[in-house]
C-alpha cells in the first residue's frame, strides 16, 4: 500500500477546525477565473463535452422550468453539473436550491430517473430526528428540460457544502489530524447509513466524493447574500469548517432498494406497488460490480449478495484514510498491475485486493471462498485456499502501527480506532456490524451520547 501523497513533517499536528487554505484543483474551463460568464458560456458552446450526449451549456441568469434562476456553478461530475439557483416560487422559506443538471445521453437519463425515484422514496421514508436533520441529501423537486442536444434531467436539492475530498485536499491528502472531527464525520455518516438501512437501501458508492458538508461554501454564501441584498458586503464571509462534522450522504445513482422478506418492511409497513416498481427498477443482480475500487467490499469482488452492511466496509476504509491520508486498500499502484494489458488490469487488481484482505482479516471462510460467489473460483481453489501469490505485505498489526504514527499524541484513540476499523472488516456482510452497532463501539459511543444530548437540548430550546 502506498501513500496518496508524500508524508509531511507536520502530518501529526492538530488540524485547525477553521481552514482557509485553497486546495489545488484541476483546471477546468468553468473554473478559470480569467474567463467571464459570457466568455465561459461561448467556450462551452463549442466544447464537444457540452454537445451531443453531454453537459448543458448555460449561464448565470438562465431560468429553468419557469422557476429556478441559475446564479453560480458549484461544480461538475462525471455525468452532471451542479448549479446554485434562486427559487422564484420558494416553499417553506427556502430561497435557494442546488440543481444537478445531467448529461443528455439516454443512458444517463435512464439512470437519473431511477435516482430520482429512489431519492423520493428515501425522502418520504426517512425518520425525522430532533431538529429535522437527516443524514442524506434531500431531493426537493425534479423536472426535465429539452435543449439543443437532448433532454437533461434536473434534480433540485437543498443547498449543501463542498464534498469531503475537498477538505482532505486542504491537507494535501495527508490526513485530517483532528481526531474529534474524524469521529464526528464517521458518526454523521453512520447515522445516515442507519436511516438507509431502515429503508432497505444500499448506497454502494460510499466515498469522500459522495459525502457533502451541510454548510455551504463561502463562495455560495456570498452569491446568496448578494442575490438577496445587491451590493451588500461579504467581507465577513470566510471558508469555515466549524461545523464540518455535520455531513450528508449524496449521489444515489448506483443505489439499490433491496426486496424485503415477505410482503412487509422491517418496520411493519406493507410493501406498496410503488415500492415493488422501485425494487424492480433497481435491477439487483448477484455479481453486479459496484463501489469504487478503494472502498470495495469482498462480497462485490467475489460476486456474493450484498446488503446494507456492504456500505460499512467502505466506511471503515474511509475512517483509515481520514486519519492517515492513505488508502487502506490500493491495488492499483503495483507495477505489475500498471503494466498489465487493459483487459487484465481489473482481474489483477482483484487478486491483489483479495490478497490484502486475507492478510488483514484472515483466511476467507468456506462459505465465502466457495458457496455461491459468482467470481469466487477466480481466487480460491476447490479446498477454499487462495490460489495466488501475495505480492504486498499487509496486516492488522500494520494498520494499528500506521494509526499510531498518524496520532502519536493520542495512542489510546489510535488503538480504539484500529479496533473499530478491524471490527468492520469482516468477510461476510451478514456478520459485519450494522451502522447502529458501529455507533455503539467504544471509539464512538461517548461522542454519540454527547451529540444526542446536544440535539435534545436544542430541540427543547426551539420548543420554548
Amino acid at each position: 500500500m502506498s501513500r496518496r501523497r508524500p508524508p509531511s513533517p507536520g502530518q501529526t499536528a492538530q488540524m485547525s477546525r477553521r481552514l482557509v487554505r485553497k486546495p489545488k484543483e484541476k483546471k477546468r474551463v468553468e473554473e478559470d477565473a480569467e474567463l467571464g460568464e459570457e466568455e465561459r458560456f461561448q467556450a462551452e458552446a463549442e466544447d464537444p463535452r457540452f454537445q451531443e450526449g453531454g453537459y448543458l451549456a448555460t449561464r448565470a441568469g438562465t431560468v429553468l422550468n419557469d422557476r429556478y434562476e441559475l446564479l453560480h456553478r458549484l461544480g461538475e461530475g462525471q455525468s452532471a453539473t451542479v448549479w446554485l439557483a434562486k427559487d422564484k416560487k420558494p416553499i417553506h422559506g427556502r430561497n435557494f436550491v442546488a440543481i444537478k443538471i445531467t448529461k443528455c445521453s439516454d443512458n444517463v437519463r435512464c439512470s437519473s430517473l431511477h435516482e430520482v425515484q429512489l431519492l423520493y422514496y428515501v425522502r418520504d421514508h426517512t425518520p425525522v430526528r430532533p431538529g429535522g436533520h437527516t443524514g442524506t441529501a434531500k431531493l426537493l423537486d425534479h423536472f426535465e428540460c429539452e435543449m439543443a442536444f437532448g433532454v437533461h434531467v434536473c434534480m433540485v436539492f437543498e443547498v449543501l457544502g463542498p464534498t469531503l475530498d475537498k477538505l482532505m485536499a486542504l491537507t494535501n491528502f495527508r490526513g485530517l489530524g483532528d481526531i474529534l472531527l474524524v469521529k464526528d464525520i464517521c458518526i454523521s455518516i453512520l447515522r445516515g447509513l442507519a436511516e438507509l438501512r431502515s429503508m432497505h437501501v444500499v448506497h454502494t458508492d460510499l466515498k469522500p466524493e459522495n459525502i457533502m458538508f451541510c454548510t455551504p461554501s463561502a463562495r455560495a454564501r456570498k452569491v446568496m447574500r448578494r442575490s438577496l441584498h445587491p451590493g451588500a458586503s461579504c467581507d465577513d464571509i470566510h471558508e469555515t469548517w466549524e461545523d464540518a462534522g455535520q455531513v450528508k450522504i449524496s449521489d444515489f445513482g448506483l443505489s439499490y432498494l433491496l426486496p424485503p422478506d415477505g410482503d412487509r418492511w422491517s418496520n411493519g409497513d406493507t410493501v406498496s406497488l410503488a415500492d415493488l416498481d422501485l425494487i424492480h427498477a433497481s435491477n439487483y443482480t448477484k455479481g453486479s460490480i459496484v463501489q469504487t475500487r478503494e472502498y470495495r467490499a469482498p462480497e462485490i469482488i467475489l460476486g456474493h449478495d450484498f446488503m446494507p452492511e456492504t456500505d460499512i466496509w467502505s466506511l471503515a476504509c474511509m475512517a483509515f484514510e481520514l486519519v492517515t491520508g492513505e488508502f487502506l486498500f490500493d491495488p492499483k499502484v503495483l507495477e505489475h498491475v500498471k503494466e498489465a494489458p487493459d483487459e487484465e488490469k481489473e482481474t489483477e487488481m482483484d487478486i491483489v485486493h483479495i490478497s490484502e484482505i486475507i492478510q488483514i482479516v484472515g483466511p476467507a471462510p468456506p462459505d465465502v471462498a466457495g458457496g455461491e460467489g459468482v467470481y469466487a473460483h477466480r481466487f480460491f481453489d476447490e479446498t477454499g485456499q487462495f490460489g495466488h501469490e501475495h505480492k504486498t505485505r499487509r496486516s492488522a498489526a500494520l494498520i494499528r502501527t500506521q494509526l499510531r504514527e498518524a496520532l502519536p499524541d493520542e495512542l489510546g484513540e489510535a488503538d480504539d480506532l484500529a479496533d473499530f476499523i478491524l471490527s468492520a472488516l469482516v468477510w461476510a456482510p451478514s456478520k459485519r456490524p450494522t451502522s447502529s452497532e458501529c455507533l455503539r463501539h467504544k471509539w464512538l459511543a461517548p461522542r454519540v451520547a454527547d451529540i444526542l444530548q446536544t440535539e435534545r437540548d436544542l430541540a427543547v430550546e426551539k420548543g420554548r
